[in-house]
């Protein structure tokens, strides 16, 4: 009996583990999507057509929180893969009014323009093969 209890719990604990690392190496967030909703504001398209930039808003709680968000995507990328976002903010209203708006200059350049009064969470200079520019606006 005392065997078979031994084998039973090192087979979960290996599952476990293994489930972990599949989790960690392919960058899985299991829980945004379970406790955040996503409300798509606008979405750019590249020049060539290669990408497409969508502002949106994520709204996750309890307790509520909403931010609105700039991710550029490839293919078929989720908003959930969070390796596509590159601004983060919270500027107080919902996206569509929140004056964040996107310009393409190029097909790899991106300008993102935000209201100076919003609180930055983050934001990234590069993505992949995407230079990004950010313009403050009162």
């Amino acid at each position: 009996m005392k065997t078979t209890y031994s084998i039973g719990l090192g087979a979960l604990i290996g599952s476990l583990a293994i489930t972990g690392v599949w989790i960690w190496f392919f960058r899985l967030d299991l829980v945004t999507p379970l406790v955040c909703r996503n409300h798509i504001g606008k979405v750019f398209t590249s020049p060539d057509g290669s990408q497409r930039v969508v502002v949106f808003d994520r709204d996750c709680g309890p307790p509520p929180e909403e931010y609105t968000v700039v991710h550029v995507m490839r293919g078929r990328e989720s908003l959930y893969d969070r390796d596509g976002e590159v601004f983060v903010a919270d500027t107080g209203v919902a996206a569509a009014e929140s004056g964040v708006s996107v310009r393409w200059e190029a097909p790899n350049q991106l300008v993102v323009r935000y209201p100076q009064t919003a609180k930055i969470y983050f934001s990234v200079t590069r993505l992949v093969e995407v230079a990004l520019r950010y313009e403050p606006f009162k």
